[in-house]
């Protein structure tokens, strides 16, 4: 009768003790997926908010580049010379 009590007190502590367990296990898992989507969308806002800049540094290097090419009348961009041609002669000034 002794090892019957002890039987049941074992089952009677024992499955609501895995139950806690487990349903620990399930919180602490669901957290690691919040925080893992947490951290996907702080990146993804980050990325967002550093476009408006590099949009900017285009358009300021685009800028620059306008008035480059607007101050140096008659010099296009670099053209490559078939292989063999000699370049143009340069006019002497002194």
């Amino acid at each position: 009768m002794m090892i019957f009590l002890y039987v049941l007190l074992a089952v009677v502590v024992l499955i609501p003790l895995i139950g806690v367990l487990l349903y620990n296990t399930f919180v602490r898992a669901r957290n690691m997926v919040e925080e893992g989507w947490s951290g996907i969308d702080v990146q993804l806002k980050r990325r967002s908010n550093l476009i408006p800049n590099l949009l900017a540094t285009v358009k300021g290097y685009a800028a620059h580049e306008k008035e480059v090419w607007r101050r140096s009348p008659g010099r296009g961009p670099a053209r490559p010379r078939p292989r063999g041609s000699v370049p143009p002669a340069r006019p002497r000034t002194c």
